[in-house]
């Protein structure tokens, strides 16, 4: 008897083993959220990780960008990949934020996804990165939407300020390190023609961004065809933009 009850042991125990091995290679449901990865462009929706610390006395926070992403293969020589953003999930060591209401179209590589238009600058020079994702890419080189960290309230907070300049202008970005030697936005845009450019330069002053600095170049040529180049710059004096100085050399 007791060698029956031995043998019917062993037959169940082993029935159970093959039983879990079955159970662990049956297929499961695939998922509808997919990962994107830097190296490969993944049509359908997906969530893409950035893993960012944006200040030594934070946490490091994973930036989760959530969209949908589309190729369009109409014509065989043309094959247009883009990648639309509706939100950014924020997670850190006891921080959650959601950043929502908004709709960005990133056009992306056929390899690579450059985090889908998002990067990390401080922007009104607090020590605490601040977040921009370019809004379209395709024909508004410099617009972006903004969020810049508040440190009062622990959180990122829009910014429409920042929005409504890179809109304006065609190309938006830092000078880090320049013949100023200060850290102002920089913003440039023609003025309908090739030959005039206007750069822009704003400082964060009392909770807004303040145009401190105006600099115009422009070509112009004589009667003898010798090309000049004319430069004009005007500074903020007591809120009053003045000139400042002004050239004109010969090309």
């Amino acid at each position: 008897m007791k060698k029956m009850l031995s043998v019917c042991l062993a037959v169940f125990l082993l029935a159970g083993f093959f039983s879990c091995g079955r159970e662990e290679l049956e297929p499961t449901s695939a998922a509808t959220i997919t990962q994107a990865t830097t190296t490969e462009f993944i049509p359908g929706s997906f969530r893409h990780p950035v893993a960012k610390r944006i200040h030594e006395g934070l946490p490091e926070f994973t930036f989760i960008l959530i969209g949908e992403a589309d190729v369009d293969d109409t014509y065989p020589d043309y094959v247009l990949a883009t990648a639309v953003i509706t939100a950014i999930d924020i997670a850190g060591e006891d921080f959650r934020q959601r950043l929502d209401g908004f709709e960005t179209e990133f056009v992306l590589p056929q390899e690579g996804t450059d985090d889908y238009g998002l990067a990390f600058d401080d922007f009104n020079n607090d020590g605490f990165l601040d977040l921009r994702l370019h809004f379209f890419t395709t024909t508004r080189e410099g617009a972006s939407l903004f969020w810049l960290w508040d440190s009062d309230q622990k959180q990122f907070i829009r910014n429409e300020q920042l929005e409504e300049l890179s809109d304006f202008t065609r190309h938006f970005a830092r000078e880090e390190d320049g013949p100023r030697m200060y850290r102002f936005l920089k913003g440039s845009t023609e003025d309908g023609t090739a030959a005039t450019y206007n750069d822009y330069y704003y400082e964060y002053i009392d909770g807004g961004f303040v145009l401190v600095e105006h600099e115009i170049m422009w070509y112009e040529y004589d009667d003898d065809d010798v090309g000049y180049e004319n430069i004009e710059t005007y500074k903020l004096v007591d809120g009053v933009m003045v000139l400042d100085s002004k050239t004109r050399e010969e090309e």
